[in-house]
């Protein structure tokens, strides 16, 4: 029964529960988001009967699911026009419209009812890409809608989204349960992060090898809050389109500097000179190319959206660079192979899935790839799999540094009393001597009559004296300096200071301790002789000098006692 319920049995139980609690948890926020979506999923989809006019040519009757506009470029102009539905049933009805990089006016009998972007175009500055629900009005049935789009950068999309009318207070519902998985995802990412990067910060304080935890939840919030913007969940928030693609962007950019930062631990693992300097460079690249790249957005020379398709080179090199990196370290067993394999596996495939779906539906239109933001799970796996395996090093590394504390304390601890033995006593008197610390006073104590009771009461009684006159010595000066046993009935106590009153002090504390524990004792009396010397007693002569100042004090002490 006792090997059942074994160490292995309990961690296994207690990682079983908490996979089965966040499961649960899991479940009851999915069944929260979800639970009524046939509400709040109602919604017109009008992608049929659209008249479209792409600059100076003009296509009749497009369906937006079939149609492809073609390549793009900065001022091109879209106008879209249908006559709008005769009926539906929303209260307050609201118009879902994704905007990728482009201006936005909305007309309902050539009347503009909103407008978008028009006012930082005049200034330069990027207008970013994200999801207009405009305010709409049941008098609008059987109207034409006209939308007019003037493209800011280029090659912004060749297809466009889906557009739809909805109920105004179910729209950011709707919004969240079908996006409820990169929602938790990002969310996830964000809050680990924001907990580990705390938690590191007091961490590396300590010891520097908690840097990778600190790395780590810097690259998991920069994805985080990628996952969150590229999904749209912050536009829930209200949160302007412009400053929602701005913060895609930027964490997007800055997210390979950490991880860059986080891989080096195994780019050391393999002391390959070559590999070294390749990271090195593409450190340097990466580094140089986001902050080119910031500064030019912030001054509005050159928005980041224009620098994605290098950025997305730059990514698939170092893809294959850490994979090369991976592979290696798990052929020389420095890393766990099968959970390296599979969450960098998975990692890299659905980074590719992303990169590839991304250009493939702004360049050609093509759907190939409907699962959007992939990566967000693979960066999530990967995060988790790295996360474990620095909790693996950095405990087996806690392991084996108390194994050594442990060591010195057995090289440096009288097994008796627990107080330090001779050789710690003498390395400690060489470092004041190389110290040159003049300010110093050494005690030399030798418990008096310890062979009689060995010889009358036996050598345990003899033993448990010495230990009751260590307690005695050790809380009488412990406060002031070392105290160690030397050997036999023989201890010593080094007191950084040469103040007498301080000295006297503690002479006195010393001595009313032993009066005290022998008023209490009714089996034997304690006696210790002692004899101190202060450090300027003999200046220039060191330790030694002073040790035997004290020791022979000490022995004039023991006389005295005797004759008493």
């Amino acid at each position: 029964m006792s090997k059942l319920f074994n160490k292995k049995f309990f961690r296994t139980f207690w990682l079983a529960y908490s996979l089965a609690s966040v499961l649960l948890v899991l479940f009851l926020i999915v069944n929260l988001i979800c639970s009524d979506i046939d509400k709040t999923s109602s919604m017109l989809v009008i992608d049929d009967n659209w008249d479209i006019t792409i600059n100076d040519k003009v296509y009749k009757n497009v369906n937006l699911k079939d149609f492809k506009t073609g390549s793009l470029d900065v001022d091109d102009t879209i106008s879209l026009s249908r006559v709008l539905p005769d009926e539906w049933d929303f209260v307050s009805p609201s118009l879902y419209f994704f905007i990728r990089h482009s201006t936005l006016d909305v007309y309902i009998d050539n009347e503009l009812i909103h407008s978008y972007g028009e006012e930082r175009l005049k200034n330069g500055k990027s207008l970013g890409c994200g999801i207009e629900f405009i305010n709409f009005s049941n008098n609008y049935k059987g109207k034409t809608i006209r939308i007019d789009l003037k493209i800011t950068e280029d090659g912004p999309f060749s297809k466009f989204d889906s557009i739809y009318i909805t109920e105004w207070s179910n729209s950011y519902r709707y919004f969240m349960t079908v996006n409820f998985v990169p929602m938790l995802v990002g969310s996830f990412l964000v809050i680990f992060g924001i907990f580990v990067v705390l938690f590191s910060i007091f961490a590396i304080s300590y010891s520097k090898k908690y840097m990778n935890f600190f790395l780590l939840s810097l690259f998991s919030i920069c994805m985080g809050l990628w996952t969150l913007c590229y999904h749209n969940i912050l536009a829930i928030f209200s949160i302007p389109i412009y400053s929602i693609s701005l913060v895609e962007y930027m964490s997007l950019y800055i997210a390979p500097i950490p991880f860059l930062g986080f891989m080096y631990s195994y780019i050391k693992m393999l002391s390959n000179k070559i590999l070294t300097t390749i990271y090195k460079l593409l450190f340097a690249i990466q580094f140089l190319f986001t902050s080119v790249t910031i500064t030019l957005h912030t001054l509005d020379l050159v928005h980041a959206a224009r620098l994605q398709k290098y950025f997305h080179a730059l990514l698939i090199i170092h893809l294959l660079f850490f994979s090369f990196v991976f592979i290696k370290n798990i052929r020389l067993n420095n890393v766990n192979k099968k959970s390296y394999v599979f969450g960098l596996a998975f990692f890299a495939g659905t980074v590719l899935y992303d990169i590839a779906g991304y250009n493939l539906q702004r360049s050609f239109g093509l759907d190939s790839f409907n699962i959007k933001g992939l990566s967000s799970i693979g960066i999530s796996m990967l995060l988790a799999i790295l996360a474990i395996d620095i909790y693996r090093n950095i405990a087996k590394m806690v392991v084996e540094e108390n194994e050594k504390l442990l060591l010195i304390k057995y090289a440096y601890t009288d097994q008796l009393t627990e107080l330090y033995n001779r050789r710690y006593c003498a390395e400690y008197m060489n470092r004041l001597d190389e110290e040159q610390n003049s300010c110093y006073s050494i005690f030399i104590f030798d418990l008096n009559n310890l062979k009689l009771i060995n010889d009358e009461h036996g050598h345990s009684v003899g033993d448990k004296l010495i230990k009751m006159a260590a307690d005695i010595i050790n809380n009488s000066f412990k406060e002031k300096g070392i105290i160690g046993r030397l050997g036999g009935d023989e201890f010593i106590a080094i007191i950084e200071t040469d103040n007498k009153s301080i000295i006297d002090s503690l002479i006195e504390n010393f001595e009313n301790t032993i009066n005290q524990y022998n008023s209490d004792n009714n089996e034997f009396n304690i006696s210790i002789a002692y004899g101190y010397a202060i450090s300027h007693e003999s200046p220039n002569l060191g330790t030694e000098n002073t040790y035997r100042l004290a020791d022979s004090r000490m022995y004039e002490c023991k006389a005295k006692q005797k004759t008493l």
